[in-house]
């Protein structure tokens, strides 16, 4: 695993995370500097509800490192089986939906949803 993959994770968490707040703050009914102000109070409740989902699927694909059979460091992601890539799919597919943020990062550009 580069630290470009490490950082690409730390970044989609980051964004899933300031979401998350701003979703909850606009479900209590707080001002903000977004213009939130016209999001009903269930709606807000519902982001708020994707972005803990998105949270946890992060949680639930953590990098994993074991040793490769010439020796080497081979990091893969703790739902495969087998060192493919990391991050895997599911990870790269999550942060495929934030790709109009600023500093999106390439890991998640080439995303096509394909498992193969």
């Amino acid at each position: 695993m580069s630290s470009s993959d490490e950082e690409s994770v730390a970044w989609l968490r980051a964004e899933i995370g300031s979401d998350l707040g701003r979703w909850r703050a606009t479900a209590k009914g707080l001002e903000l500097d977004l213009p939130l102000e016209a999001v009903p109070y269930l709606e807000a409740r519902d982001h708020a509800a994707r972005c803990e989902a998105a949270l946890a699927m992060l949680d639930a694909h953590p990098p994993v490192q074991e040793m490769g059979p010439l020796g080497e460091i081979i990091t893969r992601c703790a739902c495969q089986r087998w060192p493919e890539s990391f991050p895997c799919c599911t990870v790269r597919l999550l942060g495929s939906g934030y790709k109009y943020r600023t500093g999106f990062p390439e890991a998640f550009a080439n995303t096509t949803g394909s498992t193969s």
